[in-house]
């Protein structure tokens, strides 16, 4: 099922992806089908390593999915107020990006392509959210997150064989690194690449990966995905559409 979400969610982005940077897909010495089904592919293929190892590695500390598991296995359901506060903190961390957008970066930034995303219609913009919320999540938290918190477990953990809350904040931090240089390629084809760029993009996408990583840490996979899906409805359905 999580194989299935991560496929879901890697349709949805492409009439996005088209809209976004259709122009430059054009100039690839491929029929635009073709292109998009080699992408699927290869996505398809990292996602199913990512839940594979992903199912692997978490259990070995901890983590997982826990309202799935509590569906198919019939077990304890996840904590209390789980879905209110993962909306909340995604709508939070969207909205904070939004005001870092429009009161810091817009100032330094003449490229921002904020009209140009206003103009996406907002169905595709709606369905790209399905792409952060499912594949961007089982592959950055239930796959690499959970990876290197089982790597560090190895030498940083405490009593509970769990890596201690210290190793989780260092590992974490790195996630969010690499979470933000896996959007510089897109960023790139639609902004000059500037030490600005760099910044606006390892810092707006930094500060989302750090509260979907904590949310998982604590409380599941599934957290995780809502809050990021509730971010990404802040920044790519209402702030483009009431803010331009």
């Amino acid at each position: 099922m999580l194989f299935i979400g991560g496929l879901i969610g890697l349709v949805a982005v492409m009439p996005y992806t088209v809209a976004l940077i259709g122009g430059i897909l054009q100039r690839i010495a491929l029929p635009l089908p073709i292109l998009l089904g080699l992408q699927f592919l290869q996505g398809a293929i990292v996602l199913a390593i990512a839940v594979g190892l992903g199912l692997l590695v978490s259990r070995k500390i901890g983590l997982g999915a826990p309202a799935l598991e509590a569906w198919l296995y019939r077990r304890t359901a996840v904590k209390p107020h789980t879905f209110p506060i993962s909306v909340a903190v995604g709508a939070a961390v969207g909205i904070l990006i939004v005001l870092l957008v429009y009161f810091v970066f817009l100032r330094l930034m003449s490229k921002l392509p904020v009209a140009l995303e206003a103009a996406i219609p907002l169905w595709k913009r709606f369905l790209a959210c399905f792409y952060g919320g499912l594949y961007e999540e089982l592959l950055m938290r239930f796959f690499i997150l959970s990876l290197f918190l089982w790597l560090i477990s190895k030498v940083w953990r405490g009593p509970d064989a769990r890596p201690t809350r210290a190793a989780f904040w260092t590992v974490n931090i790195v996630v969010a690194v690499l979470f933000g240089l896996g959007h510089m390629p897109l960023a790139s084809q639609i902004m000059p690449v500037t030490v600005v760029t760099i910044v606006y993009v390892l810092l707006l996408n930094g500060i989302a990966a750090l509260a979907f990583g904590y949310l998982y840490w604590q409380r599941g996979l599934e957290a995780a995905m809502v809050a990021h899906f509730s971010a990404d409805l802040v920044l790519y359905v209402a702030a483009p559409t009431f803010l331009t």
